[in-house]
């Protein structure tokens, strides 16, 4: 049976002479030929990856358009996409896991096992598919990431220090719509402002005294029109706690205590903090507001993808691909 192939050549100087896929990596010559060539690879190997998986240390391997392995895991400086961690085969997918220190394998484990829960008691109240988680600042941007890579529409709202503000206004003397003017398109940008469905708006924050979370409704509400009954504002620590009661899982006390009040969220989220007072000044892009570079963040992402996969929750959602 003849095998069709794709033949692809290094550049203008390389010698014409022929080599196989077998002789191409060892550099041994084809018998006959004096000269390295072009390169041919059957067209099924290419298409499913094989080929480059098996030679992708030689110089000037064609990859693929939507080829994507572990070295590509550690190159990639943005977002890592569920589709992306699909086309991990099971042995890249172990190669990545033996990098993860106990800390990132416990975080991602304690975020998915809260974030089914947490997913279960939303989708009871509201409707599955029916709310917009919206994470506060950092803090609950672990729970969100959950939410998301499960398929809840989720959104990244980077603001903090709300408790320096002195009064339920906008500070620092400035107009309150000019001041938020690039939070308001941020705002319409991620769909959060002037949405046209019916979905209810979650706001979730950490809070000790729910004096920042007031701050923020106010905000909200004053500027942008968006308060109760289309929005609500929770307590993420309040609702966790609700639930750890109901449940009797100190599990969830832990992680309250562990990511919440002493902050480890900080250390996994790609979500950079924003103060207040830095909001009229901040162009926001996703470069400015989080980093993905960072490889806490980067395998936190893949081993919490891996926990929902393996408990069968993994699931993309198209809505979520403008969030940070």
């Amino acid at each position: 049976m003849k095998i069709s192939v794709i033949r692809y050549t290094h550049n203008l100087f390389t010698p014409l002479a022929k080599y196989t896929p077998e002789d191409r990596c060892n550099k041994k010559k084809r018998k006959g030929s004096k000269y390295f060539g072009p390169i041919e690879a059957p067209k099924a190997e290419i298409a499913s990856g094989l080929y480059f998986r098996e030679h992708k240390k030689c110089d000037g391997a064609y990859i693929p358009t939507g080829y994507f392995d572990h070295k590509n895991f550690y190159r990639k400086k943005d977002k890592i996409s569920i589709s992306e961690y699909k086309k991990l085969s099971k042995i890249e997918k172990e190669k990545i896991k033996k990098n993860c220190n106990k800390l990132e394998i416990a975080a991602a484990k304690a975020n998915a096992e809260l974030g089914i829960i947490l997913k279960n008691k939303l989708d009871k109240d509201y409707g599955k598919d029916n709310y917009v988680f919206i994470s506060i600042g950092r803090s609950p941007a672990l729970i969100a990431r959950a939410m998301e890579f499960m398929g809840v529409e989720v959104k990244y709202l980077p603001i903090s220090k709300l408790r320096g503000m002195s009064k339920y206004d906008i500070p620092m003397g400035f107009s309150g719509l000019e001041y938020f003017e690039g939070y308001k398109d941020y705002l319409r940008e991620q769909n959060i402002l002037g949405r046209d469905d019916d979905k209810k708006l979650l706001f979730y924050d950490y809070t000790f005294s729910r004096k920042s979370l007031k701050i923020f409704a106010k905000v909200m509400d004053k500027l942008f029109n968006i308060c109760e009954p289309e929005a609500s504002f929770k307590s993420l620590n309040d609702e966790l706690a609700y639930l750890a009661n109901i449940k009797r899982n100190t599990d969830i006390g832990s992680y309250i205590e562990d990511y919440l009040y002493h902050q480890g969220t900080e250390t996994f989220t790609p979500i950079k903090q924003l103060p207040y007072f830095k909001i009229n000044s901040t162009k926001f892009t996703q470069e400015n507001l989080c980093d993905y570079s960072r490889d806490e963040v980067k395998y936190f992402d893949f081993l919490l993808m891996d926990e929902l996969y393996q408990k069968g929750v993994l699931r993309e959602n198209p809505l979520n691909k403008a969030a940070l």
